[in-house]
């Protein structure tokens, strides 16, 4: 009986070991799990603060470009405003200058009307002889001060209608930048870009990208095609135009590394894609054979006016959005 008891006792413990030991590596288990999750997740939260961080970044840029934009609106319109008063101020001063030259022109045919009377009664004198003697010198006298007006006159218009032609090249000069700055204005700020397609490839013939390897080495031709639209399309006809890729993580811009035969030996050549406006749908192949460092990137496009950029407002698109091609 007592061996019994023994046995049991012993089963009963080696039971109860074995338990313990499948319940410990149950819990290691159980830990073990726990752990790799709870590794995940912190790497997950991680990987999320970083997009968070670009996001807010990217933002912040989009924000600060915003009101950069939002300045040189301003100023644009400032522009405006103030060369619509000089033109005004301007063409008042011209006014002022003809009507001057009017009355002295008015001025002088009145003192050649009085000379040529004059003229009439001193050989009226001449002809009674001596006893118009004195009426004669009289009339000289009265010729030559007529004269020396005339002369005075004739002086005067002549600096008045130099500075009637000065005042006049100035309204002119001034109308013209007015009516070039309202066509920036119009172009920059009421030119709708319709993107109908926008296409990321590292091969001209390829197929598209979803998204940049961590190298960014698979993105090297972007293929687009747009069509642009204002309330007066003649202000877009034959305009030159110019398509940029920006790094918004940078600022940086890509460059277009093929030469563009339209701007052959300018500056613009390895600065963007330029082209002339034709009034149809633009079919563009952007290339750029760097790897990529940033994780977003836009299109942009400028207006040309005097050797002079000016972004059009709607015509910025998002291509690259934290690495991954934009729809």
């Amino acid at each position: 009986m007592q061996i019994q008891k023994n046995s049991l006792r012993w089963a009963f413990g080696a039971l109860l070991a074995i338990s313990l030991i499948a319940f410990t590596v149950s819990q290691q288990d159980k830990i073990r799990e726990q752990a790799e999750y709870l590794l995940q997740f912190q790497n997950r939260v991680t990987s999320l603060e970083a997009l968070l961080e670009t996001e807010t970044a990217a933002s912040q840029t989009l924000r600060t470009e915003n009101e950069t934009l939002k300045q040189e609106n301003l100023v644009l319109r400032d522009s405006i405003n103030l060369l619509g008063e000089q033109v005004g101020k301007l063409q008042a001063k011209l006014r002022r200058h003809l009507a001057t030259i009017k009355g002295i022109r008015d001025e002088l045919a009145k003192k050649e009307v009085e000379l040529q009377r004059l003229k009439s009664e001193l050989a009226d004198a001449y002809a009674k002889g001596k006893s118009a003697s004195d009426r004669a010198e009289k009339l000289e006298a009265d010729i030559q001060k007529v004269e020396e007006q005339k002369t005075v006159l004739a002086e005067m218009k002549k600096d008045e209608v130099d500075q009637g032609n000065r005042a006049e090249d100035d309204v002119l000069r001034t109308e013209m930048e007015l009516t070039r700055q309202k066509k920036i204005n119009d172009v920059t700020n009421n030119t709708k870009i319709a993107y109908k397609s926008v296409d990321c490839s590292k091969t001209r013939t390829g197929k598209p990208i979803q998204k940049l390897e961590e190298d960014g080495t698979n993105w090297v031709y972007t293929s687009l095609q747009f069509d642009m639209e204002n309330t007066d399309q003649m202000l877009l006809a034959d305009e030159y135009f110019i398509l940029r890729i920006v790094n918004t993580d940078t600022g940086e811009e890509l460059p277009y590394l093929e030469s563009n035969p339209a701007f052959a030996g300018s500056d613009s050549e390895t600065k963007g894609f330029a082209f002339q406006w034709n009034g149809n749908p633009t079919k563009l192949v952007y290339i750029n054979m760097q790897a990529k460092t940033g994780q977003n990137f836009d299109l942009r496009l400028y207006f040309l006016s005097d050797e002079k950029e000016y972004l059009i407002q709607n015509s910025q698109r998002a291509l690259i959005r934290n690495g991954k091609v934009a729809e």
